[in-house]
Order: C-alpha cells, then structure tokens, then sequence
C-alpha cells in the first residue's frame, strides 16, 4: 500500500469516527431533552396545586405573539401581571389591531378565571398562522363566567372601560411546545381544582 492511499484510509476512518461521535452525540442531547421534558411532566401531574399554578404562569408572564401581516392586518398580544389566588387565575392581555401599519385600537384587558368552571375537554392547540398558536377553552356548559375589565384605546384618542363576560377566550403563543405546556398544565389544574371542590360538596 502506498503512502497516499494509507493516509487516504486513515482520513477515512478518522471522518467515520467524527461522524459517529456526531450522530451519539445528537442522540444523547435529543434524550437529554427528552428526559428533561418528561421529567418536567411529572412534576406538573403528581405537584400540587400551587406548582400548577406557578407553572402556568413561567408560560403566560412575558409572552407575545402576533397574528396576521404588517403590510395587512395585525394583531399583536402581550401577556403579563400574572396571578391566582385559591382556584382562580388572571392576567393583562395588551391586544393592539392595525392595518397596514396604522394603528385601529388598543385593549388592555384584566383577566380573572376561576378554574372551576372551566372545561377539561375544551382545552386545545391550535395552529392559526405562520408559527402562531393559541390555547383556547371554554366554560362548563358555556356559562359567561370568564370576567375581564378592558380599557379600549381607538384610533381617534378616545377612551372607555367596559366589563365583559364570556364563555371562552384564548392565549396566543409563537412556540408550539410552550403552547402545548401551558395547555396540559391548565388541563391538570383545572381537574385538581374541580376534584378538590368535589370533596368540599
């Protein structure tokens, strides 16, 4: 063999190993993160109520999304000032619609959501856009018993409050794994919530 073709073999075998070490090190960092979201897992279905809660909100607190086209419709939101309190759970939603860069309204709007009359079953994900999702849910038997007080900004400087009442509403998310996150933990605690009010009949 010559000196050329044995160097050629060796720079071979060297790339096979690099390659190898590539594909084991891939794998070992895909079950790093597998193992570290099924760990995170547990955690949210044997924690408790208040590990649910606080969960909820490393989800909600600072999250932003838009939906739609700059150069056409758009709607952005902002989620911040996350609470709960016993069963209930709230939040600011800043909401600001324009088109084709100017701006039509701003809503700021001040959620409280007690749990228990929420629906299990309605909690979902959903794709709306280009990498926009949102987890929506309704109440039990569609009860307007979601309560926001919204302050409305319109394009003309004009102010108003208003209360609302709805059945459902929806968080927009631009990561499908934290929406998914965010929907399984509401999931749970809203069956702890109607488990532990179950017990207190």
């Amino acid at each position: 063999m010559t000196g050329k073709k044995r160097s050629a073999r060796i720079l071979q075998a060297m790339l096979l190993v690099v390659c190898a070490s590539c594909v084991v090190g891939a794998s070992a960092r895909e079950w790093r993160l597998q193992s570290s979201h099924q760990e995170k897992d547990e955690v949210l279905e044997t924690g408790k109520l208040e590990d649910l809660l606080k969960s909820l909100g490393t989800g909600i607190e600072g999250n932003s999304a838009e939906v739609g086209e700059r150069a056409a419709r758009l709607d952005s939101y902002e989620y911040e000032d996350y609470r709960f309190e016993g069963c209930a759970i709230g939040w600011r939603e800043k909401h600001e619609s324009s088109e084709a860069g100017k701006r039509l309204s701003k809503e700021i709007a001040e959620f409280m959501i007690p749990l228990k009359s929420l629906s299990q079953t309605s909690v979902r994900v959903d794709e709306i856009g280009a990498s926009v999702y949102v987890v929506s849910f309704t109440t039990l038997k569609l009860k307007e018993t979601i309560r926001a007080r919204v302050r409305t900004i319109h394009e003309n400087g004009r102010e108003n409050d208003s209360g609302r009442l709805a059945s459902g509403t929806g968080i927009y998310f631009r990561n499908e794994d934290m929406a998914q996150r965010v929907a399984k933990a509401l999931i749970l605690s809203i069956k702890r919530c109607q488990k532990d009010n179950h017990k207190s009949d």
